[in-house]
Formats: C-alpha cells, sequence, structure tokens
C-alpha cells in the first residue's frame, strides 16, 4: 500500500511537472516533489538493505536535490532581475 501511494505520488507530480509550463516556481516546486518522492523511496528502500552503497543512496539524492534547488532559485532570481517576470517565456530570453 505505501508503494502505490509513493508512486501515485511520483506521478501526479510529473503530471504537475508537465501541465504547469507558466510560472518558474510553480516548475520547481513540482521537481522538488519528485525529487521528495525519490528520497522516500529510496530511504524505505534502504531501510529494507543491508548493503552499504544502498544506504548511502538516499543521502546522495538528497544532495542532489538540494542542488537543483539552490541552481533552480538562483535562475529564477536572475531571471526575475533581468526581464521582471519569473514567466518561462522568459528564459528564452537569456542568451549567452
Amino acid at each position: 500500500m505505501p508503494t502505490t501511494l509513493i508512486f501515485a505520488s511520483f506521478f501526479l507530480a510529473l503530471l504537475g511537472l508537465s501541465l504547469q509550463r507558466k510560472h518558474l516556481l510553480s516548475l520547481l516546486l513540482t521537481l522538488e516533489s519528485m525529487a521528495l518522492t525519490l528520497y522516500v523511496t529510496t530511504a524505505l528502500w534502504a531501510l529494507n538493505s543491508t548493503s552499504l552503497p544502498i544506504m548511502v543512496a538516499p543521502l546522495i539524492i538528497l544532495t542532489f536535490s538540494a542542488c537543483e534547488a539552490g541552481m533552480g532559485l538562483s535562475l529564477m532570481i536572475a531571471t526575475a532581475r533581468t526581464h521582471n517576470t519569473d514567466q518561462l517565456k522568459a528564459l528564452n530570453l537569456l542568451k549567452c
């Protein structure tokens, strides 16, 4: 039963990711919910395992999730400062 709920929450976050195409902040929130469900899944998997590499996997996913959140928020702040909006259409205007 908990496995079904975890997969349902992941696919709901994936559906939200595909439907939220207007604001960058809502896109980042759905990405964070996907990362949270992956963290919960690997944490439950590590509880049932005795292998050391599997026990480290939740920490690795949590680290990547924090890095992803930091980079996403910095991109949103840079976009909001330069274009005065957090719309995803403004990301096409960022050119090197």
